[in-house]
């Protein structure tokens, strides 16, 4: 059996990739700038929550005034 690709299917698909879209408009600043700041958050975010599964680690406590 030999599978091949549909080019003109993966191209539709591939050309939505990478968007994202803001629910809040609230930040008056421009889109890529948005995203500069988001991107390194989630995978800071990413790699704590890997860290803790595999420690089997609980949530830290935090408190302020």
């Amino acid at each position: 059996m030999t599978l091949t690709p549909k080019q003109e299917v993966l191209d539709a698909v591939q050309k939505n990739y990478g968007y994202i879209s803001s629910a809040s408009m609230a930040a008056k600043i421009p889109s890529y700038e948005a995203l500069e700041v988001y991107r390194p958050k989630d995978l800071i975010e990413k790699a704590f929550r890997n860290l803790k599964e595999r420690l089997n680690m609980r949530r830290t406590s935090v408190s302020s005034e």
